[in-house]
């Protein structure tokens, strides 16, 4: 059946669509992008790519070891994607002003260099979990506790590639 339309309020309309309008779904990649950039921006202190609110980075943290530490399936999932070869290995970069490429938290322009850079400090951090995986599976550490290890492994990391590659804790 279809409604009249001259029976919906104008105001309703209107709200309907300042509603349809604010979906992520309705909105453009590049408003959405500018979004999440925008509020990237808000959490992010200095150069380094450091989140200005260290708790929602060691909440993010503390969440991934509580579930790893209540179910011991869930925590061999978790350290299977975290140790898994290329497990962060991916940069998160900001083409919003396209050619121009960044690196979404620090800012910082990709390069040849940093590019270099990025894969290098990539191989030695997805090699170093691995060993330290098959380290601990040998004394019989819990998942749980390597998934620990593995993350402050990943915390150890320098801060120019934690902040190319949007590692936060």
């Amino acid at each position: 059946m279809l409604t009249n339309v001259t029976t919906i309020p104008v105001a309703s309309l209107s709200a309907r669509a300042g509603d349809v309008a604010t979906r992520p779904e309705n909105k453009s990649f590049a408003e959405v992008f500018a979004a999440v950039t925008e509020l990237a921006a808000t959490t992010v202190a200095g150069k380094q790519g450091v989140p200005a609110d260290a708790g929602v980075a060691g909440n993010y943290r503390n969440k991934l070891l509580d579930s790893a530490r209540a179910d011991p399936a869930e925590a061999e999932k978790l350290l299977a994607f975290n140790t898994a070869p290329d497990s962060g290995a991916f940069p998160l970069i900001d083409i919003s002003n396209w050619p121009t490429v960044r690196y979404s938290v620090s800012g910082e322009l990709q390069t040849p260099e940093s590019e270099a850079y990025f894969a290098g400090v990539a191989t030695s951090a997805s090699k170093a979990r691995l060993d330290l995986l098959q380290q601990e599976r040998a004394k019989g550490t819990p998942p749980a506790e390597i998934l620990d290890k593995v993350l402050a492994l990943n915390s150890a990391l320098p801060p120019r590639y934690k902040a190319m590659a949007n590692i936060g804790y």
